[in-house]
């Protein structure tokens, strides 16, 4: 937790995804008048209680206090949420988005070959810093339900987690095991993941774990694109989205960068800060 305090404004920013923490420093900084910042996703999307179910009525209550709140930014992949709302603002209806979200999933999907089966594409996700150390929470698609809900806020449909029809590619009873099950029964799943890569080898297409919202009904899916689709040459972690609107209606708003790291983390976090600070 840190605090910047200068002559006229205060700014609490909170780097947590505990939620019950979330909403202990949400109650306590803007009630001291601070700006308050969440970091993480999961503050975002939860619905949280003490300000009732929907993400609106948090950004009423922090606005009151802090005269403005940006509940906004998805601090991994900012530009998005930025073009989200310059595009509300011009007056453009956002009818559809299209998203590559997850810079774990993307990476164990551009990772995984004849040599390195679907179990150790996940162990490398993590021992390399990609995954939570619980991968299961990147393999649930949860981080990308919560990604997806905030870019839906953003272009003005009312959306909750619950709303996101989720189509997962690991068997149910992975996420129920303990962590140790998970490990010893992965490698259970690297015959078919090899065979359908086979096919999608022969047939041209690549793996991709897609967010798509139309016109408020919203979904994630592991998916097969053809070599002519703007997600098949997205490499590495990096993240895209493709924003279809009123005025970018047959040629969508394309927009493509580091979906993790450090470095990434930190400049958006600091383009927030700058951004209260200019009010």
């Amino acid at each position: 937790m840190n605090t910047i305090d200068d002559k006229n404004r205060k700014i609490a920013i909170a780097a947590t995804a505990i939620l019950h923490v979330a909403v202990l420093l949400i109650l306590v900084f803007s009630y001291l008048h601070y700006h308050f910042e969440p970091l993480e996703e999961k503050e975002k999307t939860s619905e949280i209680t003490f300000f009732g179910s929907e993400y609106v009525m948090l950004g009423d209550a922090l606005s009151e206090n802090t005269g403005k709140s940006e509940p906004e930014p998805v601090k991994r992949e900012p530009e998005p949420v930025v073009a989200d709302n310059d595009l509300r603002n011009s007056g453009d209806k956002i009818e559809k988005i299209e998203a590559v979200v997850s810079g774990t999933l993307n990476y164990i999907f551009n990772t995984i070959s004849a040599d390195i089966p679907f179990s150790k594409t996940v162990k490398m996700a993590q021992e390399e810093g990609y995954s939570e150390p619980d991968p299961r929470i990147d393999l649930s698609g949860k981080d990308v339900i919560r990604k997806l809900v905030i870019l839906s806020r953003e272009a003005g449909y009312k959306v909750n987690q619950e709303d996101v029809r989720a189509e997962l590619f690991v068997p149910q009873e992975l996420f129920e095991c303990s962590l140790e099950e998970f490990w010893e029964r992965l490698p259970e799943l690297d015959a078919a993941f090899e065979e359908q890569r086979r096919e999608l080898e022969r047939e041209h297409k690549r793996w991709r774990f897609v967010a798509c919202m139309e016109n408020g009904r919203c979904s994630v899916s592991l998916r097969a694109v053809s070599s002519d689709h703007s997600f098949y040459v997205l490499d590495g972690s990096n993240n895209i989205v493709l924003l279809t609107t009123s005025r970018y209606h047959k040629h969508p708003m394309l927009i493509q960068g580091y979906g993790a790291g450090a470095d990434v983390t930190a400049a958006g976090v600091f383009a927030d800060i700058m951004r209260v600070v200019n009010i």
